[in-house]
């Protein structure tokens, strides 16, 4: 009997330490947005003026992508969920198919003037970085 009672007793304190474990390894986390990823200025491996350009080219590019993503946002929320709204919901859909291309347009603009800025070694890496990018965009889901 008392190896069962001391059995339960540490089936317990394993139980609550796995829960302050896991509470621990959440705190933080925004289980809305990914995990940030190193800026590519690291992943490329540039330093100095270099580096801050890139890192710049990038905010840049971000406040751009976010304008056209909130365009985007708007129109999606004014899509009526109504048969009769057919052909107004049509002309909302080329819109936001057109503000996607720009968007598309407007990363692979900054990917090739980030190239322009990068070494032989550096543009190799980025191309992988570009081709890691398409490969997971087709993939539904949590990103790594």
């Amino acid at each position: 009997m008392k190896t069962n009672r001391l059995l339960y007793f540490l089936l317990g304190i394993l139980i609550i330490m796995n829960a302050i474990i896991l509470v621990q390894f959440m705190k933080g986390r925004n289980p809305e947005h990914p995990p940030q990823h190193p800026k590519l200025s690291v992943v490329l491996k540039m330093k100095g003026k270099q580096s801050e350009w890139v890192d710049a080219e990038f905010k840049k590019h971000i406040a751009e992508k976010d304008d056209l993503l909130e365009e985007q946002k708007e129109l999606r929320s004014s899509i009526k969920l109504d048969l009769n709204a057919k052909i107004q919901n049509q002309v909302i859909y080329q819109k936001i198919g057109a503000l996607q291309t720009k968007i598309d347009a407007c990363t692979f603009e900054h990917f090739s003037r980030v190239k322009a800025h990068c070494n032989d070694r550096q543009a190799k890496k980025l191309t992988e970085v570009v081709h890691r990018m398409i490969e997971r965009s087709d993939r539904p889901g949590a990103r790594p």
